[in-house]
């Protein structure tokens, strides 16, 4: 578990590289804050990736599906 006070994309995928996380859920503005921070180096374990809250727009899904190659499970209305 992370402790900070403002959001750090980079340690973010730095510990989901570190964990050994294979499957990652998101709120969209996560998303967007790692395609803003360029991080394009997929964690290693990672095998799956999914958005919730609100819809993503396609732009975020297409730039993760070029850096890590995984297509973003987009959902969202679900209670």
């Amino acid at each position: 578990m992370a402790n900070y006070s403002r959001f750090d994309a980079e340690f973010l995928v730095a510990e989901l590289d570190r964990a050994g996380v294979n499957t990652f859920c998101a709120p969209p503005t996560v998303w967007r804050m790692l395609i803003q921070n360029r991080l394009d180096k997929k964690p290693r374990g990672l095998r799956e990736v999914v958005s919730a809250g609100e819809p993503l727009n396609p732009e975020v899904i297409a730039k993760i599906r070029e850096w890590w190659g995984l297509e973003i499970r987009d959902g969202y209305g679900q209670t």
